[in-house]
């Protein structure tokens, strides 16, 4: 029997995360920073993620590049200079702005959500359904499919100037950004999921006499699913590409205009937080859709 050999990224990661807290509190502050509690506390929060999921090597790993770059990010932004450099701000005043700015940051997010889930959730559902009607007519498809195939690769940035100014509100045109940047591609991976379906789910639903209506929503809308589900992650991280930068282009809240408004009056710090902030809030997102995922399409994990 071999014996199984423990990687390096198994201690590595946690010796690092030691390193980061003594780099913090033991070597002293060469300019002046806010209390390292927030960032000591953040750091921490991704430690416990790492040894809840410590049997994954690629979390192991991400940790440890986590940790090397907060390492070198506070040694040469607070620890090694002889002044503060405002361009890259210490990780400190980074962490702090999400307690001072904390009700602006919030009332943003809560701004870019309800963006997000308009556009979004009205660009999945008309994708799956009117894919779904014009996969399975083969009339339609014939008309559609070069027009969407025209349509689809043309980046939804584009839009984005000409309906700000063409909606009576940034809403409208930032839910209408969403949209166009959500439903084309949907639209076109459900015809295609579609029109390619198995025959003999059609010869068995033919068998069991269904209705339209009931292939519709027993065959065709389950066959479908995890062809959308599938592009959800890749969906929301397009959405929010589209709605940063609608609301960078002409926005008065939200966290693209966030964003530019501290650019614009060089509070770099503010900067750096919210571009964080969305990293994390992507993030967040997807991993909820994987576990929808998981649980909608319950026959993709049988024997998984």
């Amino acid at each position: 029997m071999t014996e199984k050999r423990i990687k390096p990224s198994y201690f590595l990661v946690h010796i690092l995360f030691l390193l980061l807290m003594g780099a913090v509190f033991a070597l002293p502050d060469k300019v002046e920073v806010p209390s390292h509690i927030p960032f000591a506390a953040a750091a921490a929060v991704i430690e416990v993620i790492v040894l809840i999921l410590h049997k994954r090597e690629n979390a192991r790993d991400i940790g440890c590049v986590v940790f090397g770059f907060f390492i070198v990010w506070e040694l040469f932004t607070s620890k090694l200079v002889a002044q503060a450099n405002y361009l890259v701000p210490s990780p400190e005043n980074v962490l702090d702005i999400y307690i001072t700015d904390r009700e602006l940051i919030l009332k943003n997010i809560a701004t870019s959500t309800g963006f997000l889930t308009a556009g979004f959730i009205t660009a999945v559902a008309s994708g799956l359904i009117l894919g779904i009607i014009v996969g399975w007519y083969k009339g339609l498809r014939e008309i559609f499919m070069p027009i969407v195939k025209v349509i689809t690769p043309i980046p939804p940035l584009i839009y984005s100037a000409y309906l700000v100014a063409l909606l009576p509100s940034f809403r409208d045109a930032s839910v209408a950004i969403i949209f166009l940047g959500v439903f084309w591609g949907m639209f076109l991976s459900v015809i295609y999921t579609v029109s390619s379906i198995d025959r003999k789910l059609l010869d068995s639903a033919v068998v069991l006499n269904l209705s339209q209506p009931s292939i519709f929503i027993h065959v065709l809308l389950p066959y479908s699913l995890p062809s959308v589900l599938s592009r959800l992650s890749n969906s929301i991280s397009v959405a929010f590409m589209v709605l940063i930068s609608a609301e960078m282009l002409g926005g008065s809240s939200g966290m693209g205009w966030y964003i530019k408004y501290s650019t614009i009056y060089g509070e770099y710090d503010k900067t750096i937080s919210g571009i964080i902030l969305i990293a994390v809030y992507v993030t967040v997102l997807n991993f909820l859709i994987n576990r929808l995922r998981k649980v909608l399409v319950v026959w993709e994990n049988v024997g998984s």
